[in-house]
């Protein structure tokens, strides 16, 4: 019994060393014939999405977006759910991803969060845009929240571009700052002219991807 008691105290002490989930979705529930606490916006041009429930097999379920024509296209997942976020704090937002025939286009498949709903380079948090096919494969994004951090907004989005892309196993997690992933300075990226001010730019290093970080952190 003295055994078992350890061996729960130091799954526990585990546990909270690599911190808990503050939100999960797999997609699995249902509600009106689609994904419970996700809705599908056509934010620009002919475009969908669907509630996949074939992909992955066997028995998985995933949220997908399709542009098949029009690159102009803006395919939007919404989380109707306000995540909530503490102020001043480290997490890493995680997800599985599936690429189809995704184009060169101007943007591409990605995820992003908005801190308080504000669509802002000052408030946002968002992987790389991600194009061409591949497989089911992990990415992830680490950041710290503003001050006055008390929600997230979270999106799924395949933007101007053509293809399909699958999301699934969304995870946020609170872990420790020094776990933040950063990289070196890089040349500075252009950000959406709809969702910045013009002329404003954020470097390399403000949108993060494991995929370009060095050898050491990857898993």
């Amino acid at each position: 019994m003295r055994m078992a008691v350890v061996l729960i105290a130091v799954t526990v002490a585990c546990g909270l060393a690599v911190g808990e989930p503050v939100f999960v979705a797999d997609f699995e529930g249902a509600e009106d014939g689609g994904p419970v606490g996700w809705s599908f916006e056509r934010r620009r041009g002919d475009c969908s999405g669907e509630w996949d429930r074939a992909e992955p097999p066997p028995g998985g379920s995933s949220i997908r977006c399709d542009v098949t024509e029009n690159a102009a296209a803006r395919a939007t997942w919404t989380c109707t759910r306000r995540i909530a976020l503490k102020p001043d704090t480290a997490y890493r937002l995680s997800f599985r991803v599936m690429l189809g025939d995704v184009s060169e286009g101007s943007k591409g498949a990605y995820v992003i969060l908005y801190e308080n709903g504000e669509p802002s380079p000052d408030f946002w948090h968002m992987s790389r845009f991600m194009r061409g096919t591949q497989d089911r494969h992990e990415r992830e994004i680490s950041f710290i929240t503003r001050p006055d951090a008390s929600w997230g907004r979270l999106q799924c989005r395949l933007w101007e571009c053509t293809g399909h892309a699958w999301f699934d196993d969304i995870a946020i997690e609170q872990i420790d700052r020094d776990e933040v992933r950063v990289q070196g300075a890089g040349a500075p990226l252009v950000l959406p002219e709809d969702e910045a001010d013009q002329g404003r730019r954020l470097r390399q290093e403000d949108m993060l991807s494991c995929d370009e970080l060095p050898a050491v952190f990857s898993r």
